[in-house]
């Protein structure tokens, strides 16, 4: 997962990822109960982000749309808003810049009209996420600066973190890896102290990769293998996925450790997802493992692959 991509996803989902199924029962049983059209909105909403945590793009994306309809017929601005954030990020997934900038807009707009300062700062990261995707830096670090003084009059700890390791992206894309890390860290010590094992799965990975670019193999595996621990225990695929591919990445690289037991999983755990990068990734670095230790008829196989 690219860094920024990450970065705005943290915003998007929250930290409970387990008892899927439940969940959704639960909810939808709320939905057919609520007394209040507002209510049903906000409920929509929770509807769109849990399918979104089980990367059912489609169905959240459904979800999205029912709510920003419903929000939009009964003037629930609060409820538009979040919908279009949350369809602004659904469009980040699927590499649409055009069309996540234009709901991040319109979610900006809201929040400035009915006065939700957390719901802005979180929203001026997601247009900064955009302008850095885009190659905008100035424009990002502008937005970047808004969210946080937000973020700082309101004591969020979470939106800073997310900020100072936003900001660690920036000197990542520009080649400044050893600053880039100084941020990454400093924000997961923020986040160490806050009840949100997504975030510390998303930093721990986000360390991980960082190390990584800088050939420090030892600690690259070490953070990866805390997002290994993290994505098992929250059931995230996605992250179960990036964190082995780092891994074997560190380990082909360090010379003098062997990722084979890690090969063996993530061949599997590509049978799991439809979602093509993930997939391509993987099988590139199985392919890349195949090629370390001389197998290049499996390496072959597996080049075809991604």
């Amino acid at each position: 997962m690219p860094f920024w991509k990450s970065i705005i996803y943290l915003l998007f989902i929250s930290f409970s990822l387990s008892a899927q199924n439940h969940k959704t029962d639960s909810l939808k049983q709320e939905l057919s109960s609520a007394e209040s059209d507002s209510s049903k909105a906000e409920i929509l909403c929770e509807l769109a982000l849990h399918y979104s945590r089980q990367q059912d793009t489609e169905n959240s994306l459904k979800y999205a749309n029912k709510a920003l309809e419903l929000s939009l017929k009964i003037n629930f601005l609060l409820g538009a808003a979040k919908a279009y954030n949350i369809r602004g990020n659904l469009f980040s997934l699927m590499a649409d810049n055009s069309e996540m900038l234009n709901n991040f807009i319109k979610a900006e707009n809201l929040y400035q009209k009915i006065g939700h300062k957390k719901g802005l700062s979180e929203t001026y990261i997601n247009i900064a996420g955009v302008y850095h995707r885009t190659g905008k830096d100035s424009i990002a670090l502008s937005y970047m600066d808004k969210s946080k003084k937000i973020a700082e009059e309101l004591g969020d700890s979470l939106n800073i973190a997310i900020l100072i390791n936003a900001e660690g992206v920036i000197y990542h894309s520009s080649g400044n890896f050893k600053k880039a890390l100084e941020k990454m860290l400093k924000a997961g010590e923020i986040l160490e102290k806050l009840n949100n094992e997504f975030a510390k799965m998303n930093i721990y990975l986000s360390i991980g990769l960082s190390y990584f670019d800088l050939s420090d193999y030892s600690n690259s595996i070490n953070y990866c293998n805390k997002c290994l621990e993290k994505s098992k225990k929250l059931g995230s695929l996605q992250y179960h996925i990036e964190s082995l591919n780092c891994i074997i990445k560190s380990k082909i690289n360090s010379k003098n450790m062997n990722p084979s037991s890690e090969v063996d999983s993530l061949i599997k755990l590509t049978d799991l997802t439809d979602e093509h990068t993930i997939r391509n990734t993987a099988f590139s670095v199985i392919k890349s493992y195949f090629e370390s230790i001389g197998d290049y008829k499996k390496a072959y196989k597996y080049s075809l692959l991604h």
